[in-house]
C-alpha cells in the first residue's frame, strides 16, 4: 500500500478504505503531512465528516495552545496541521491515544516540557523538507545516528505506534458489528504499522483509495 507519492510537481496522500468480509466496521487511513497547502486539510476535513469515529495523533486543540501560536508563523504559503485542521469541530467523536489519563495529575515539569516540545516541533516544521519521499507499507525511516535522535525517534514513532495499535484493537473489539467508518488520522510514517496490524492481525483488505493533493511543486515546500 502506498501512502505518500512524491513527484517533482506534486505531493499526494492516499486515503484508503479497508474492509473485512462479514464485518460492517470499516477503517479509513488518512496519511497526514503536518505541513501542507490549506486545500489539503479542507479536503481531509470534508471526508472526515462522513466518518463515525476518528482516532487521531497528538492532543486536542485546547492542549496545544503554545504550538498553535508558534505554528501560525510561516513564510512559504503552507499551513500547519494544528492550525488548519480542528478535528473536534467536525462533529465526529475523536479518540486521542496519546492523551494523558484524566485521573493522572500533571507533573511539576509538564509546563516546561510542553513549552520545549512546542518549540522543537515548530522548528522542525519550519525546516519542512522541500522534497518529501514516497511512503508505503515497507517504508522505515532511517535510524538517527545520535543517541538523542534515536530516543526522539522511539518517542515520536515507535511508542506512538504501540499506543495507536492498542487503541485500534480496542475499537475493533468494541465496534466490529457496527456499520461505522473509523478514520485513522496519523502521520504517514505510522501507516505502515497500522496497515500491517489491520491486514495481518484483523484480516482487513484495502478496498478503495482516493488521492488528495498535499502540495504542488518544489517551490511550495
Amino acid at each position: 500500500m502506498r501512502f505518500i507519492e512524491s513527484r517533482d510537481d506534486i505531493v499526494r496522500s492516499a486515503v484508503t478504505i479497508l474492509r473485512r468480509p462479514g464485518t460492517p466496521l470499516q477503517f479509513a487511513l488518512f496519511p497526514m503531512v503536518h505541513v501542507a497547502e490549506p486545500a489539503f486539510y479542507e479536503q481531509v476535513a470534508a471526508r472526515l465528516r462522513g466518518c463515525g469515529l476518528i482516532v487521531a495523533e497528538g492532543l486536542p486543540h485546547a492542549e496545544l495552545r503554545q504550538l498553535r501560536r508558534l505554528a501560525r508563523v510561516r513564510f512559504d504559503g503552507l499551513v500547519d496541521q494544528v492550525v488548519a485542521l480542528d478535528l473536534e469541530a467536525l462533529g465526529v467523536p475523536v479518540l486521542w491515544p496519546e492523551r494523558q489519563p484524566a485521573d493522572e495529575p500533571p507533573g511539576p515539569w509538564d509546563p516546561v516540557l510542553e513549552s520545549a516540545g512546542a518549540a522543537v516541533t515548530w522548528l522542525s516544521r519550519i525546516a519542512f523538507p522541500r522534497n518529501l519521499p514516497d511512503v508505503d507499507d515497507t517504508t522505515r525511516p532511517q535510524e538517527p545516528a545520535w543517541p538523542l535522535g534515536r530516543a526522539w525517534d522511539r518517542f515520536t514513532l515507535h511508542d506512538r505506534d504501540k499506543e495507536l495499535l492498542l487503541e485500534l484493537g480496542r475499537v475493533f473489539r468494541a465496534r466490529q458489528q457496527q456499520p461505522l467508518v473509523v478514520a485513522v488520522v496519523y502521520g504517514a510514517y505510522h501507516m505502515a504499522a497500522v496497515a500491517g496490524f489491520l491486514t495481518g492481525r484483523l484480516g482487513y483488505r484495502p478496498a478503495e483509495t482516493e488521492w488528495l493533493t498535499v502540495r504542488h511543486g518544489p517551490a511550495a515546500g
